[in-house]
């Protein structure tokens, strides 16, 4: 990157190694810049704290508009996804969570290299990101629009298995970016002479290994030699895009190195530190092991196993707009009765009717329960919380074959009380 010598946080030097002493004074220094950001003017903290990439105009607001508005956007799509969970509205709030993101995803993909510190490795890294929240916003607004169609143990599988998909491919786009930055992006080698070095402090409260959050922040150096070449016809002072982890330097002053750069952007320097096999390794590993689970998620659902199964938890019925209070009456549709009860129908017409119970009474160890006349008798398990009076969904069919049958002609296959069993198809009554 361009070397910014109004940047702070650079501490420009030409001892090729430090003492303890003078270390100990970078991290003092450090702090002391800490603290006085605390003072500083929020539309200046990140040119501050993060530096820029060469030099911009004041009156040139679109970097600083850009920075505003993904935040803005992010802030209020986390704010959507809090209320979406609180009010138990998932359709309204989570319809505008991810429009906000994709609106997000789409920025991030336009704008790739902001006017911060970015490189063109950063800047693709963007792009990716960019991409992998366009298409999770997409997906789960889909599968939002589309919930009627799945019940809720299919649609929370259908976004569990996008998310975990996704995350799975950026993680493995991100480690091939990494391997292969050397022959996409930085592709030109040169000799550049080491002028100087410079220096930033920074500190990390998390553990990269472990994924624990310390409760003291581990503060370390960064060192990058400055490189003075000449691209071009033009005259370059430049850092490596990414600073390596290390109180000293591998290359001596005034010494020429081989250095490749991204021709495109010269200043761009890669750093023989950023393609790290741990790294990629890592990224690789958990990007398939993600993409693994996704998958086999989207092909468990493909296969219709999540069909029967049910979300017993007392948010039943997250996306219902309709009711005030939670409710948790298993709705039937005609997919359903007919793959689950095809040999019960077996080939008939069939028909739903809300009727009531007319009569229970024991019968060698169960219920029998009578309904109308239409009806003949039904046989349940004892135990059934089931009275007469009570009134019940019936799924039936009929039969107008034998004599005896003229009476009672529907044999139900389905039944359940109307305050737990709703049916939202599009079969009626039989009507004689």
């Amino acid at each position: 990157m361009r070397y910014d010598r109004t940047f702070k946080r650079y501490n420009f030097s030409t001892s090729q190694f430090i003492s303890h002493d003078e270390r100990s004074l970078l991290i003092e220094d450090f702090n002391q810049f800490r603290h006085d950001m605390l003072r500083t003017d929020i539309r200046d903290f990140g040119r501050e704290m993060y530096g820029a990439a060469g030099e911009i105009k004041d009156d040139d607001p679109s970097g600083k508009a850009k920075s505003i508005v993904i935040t803005a956007i992010a802030i209020l799509a986390f704010i959507s996804l809090i209320l979406a969970l609180v009010l138990k509205q998932i359709m309204i709030f989570g319809t505008i969570f991810c429009a906000l993101f994709l609106i997000c995803g789409i920025m991030l993909i336009f704008t790739g290299r902001s006017d911060l510190r970015d490189s063109a490795s950063k800047a693709i890294r963007n792009r990716i990101m960019g991409v992998a929240i366009t298409l999770a916003s997409i997906g789960i607004l889909s599968l939002i629009l589309l919930h009627d169609r799945f019940s809720q143990a299919e649609l929370i599988v259908w976004i569990t298995s996008l998310a975990f998909g996704l995350a799975g491919l950026t993680l493995i786009a991100l480690a091939i970016v990494d391997k292969l930055s050397a022959k996409i992006i930085y592709t030109e080698e040169i000799d550049a002479k080491c002028v100087g070095y410079v220096r930033m402090v920074d500190s990390e409260r998390s553990d990269n290994t472990t994924g624990t959050v310390r409760s003291h922040p581990i503060i370390y150096i960064m060192t990058s030699p400055l490189f003075e070449y000449h691209y071009a016809g033009e005259k370059y002072e430049a850092l490596y895009d990414t600073f390596p982890i290390r109180d000293d330097s591998d290359i001596a002053l005034d010494t020429f190195s081989k250095i490749k750069i991204n021709p495109r952007h010269p200043e761009d320097v890669m750093s023989p530190h950023v393609a790290s096999k741990t790294n990629f390794a890592i990224l690789l590993i958990f990007g398939i092991i993600f993409a693994a689970a996704g998958s086999g998620l989207a092909w468990y659902s493909l296969l219709g196993n999540t069909k029967d199964l049910t979300v017993e938890t007392s948010w039943n019925n997250l996306i219902d707009l309709d009711e005030v209070s939670i409710t948790t009456k298993v709705q039937i549709s005609d997919e359903m009765v007919e793959e689950t009860y095809k040999d019960d129908i077996g080939g008939k017409d069939w028909y739903s009717e809300i009727t009531t119970i007319t009569n229970v009474e024991d019968y060698e160890g169960n219920l029998l329960l009578t309904f109308d006349d239409t009806f003949e008798k039904m046989l349940v398990k004892a135990g059934t919380d089931l009275k007469t009076g009570d009134q019940v969904l019936l799924l039936y069919t009929v039969s107008l074959e034998t004599p005896d049958q003229e009476t009672a002609y529907k044999q139900a296959f389905v039944y359940g009380k109307t305050d737990t069993m709703e049916y939202t198809g599009t079969h009626k009554a039989f009507i004689k």
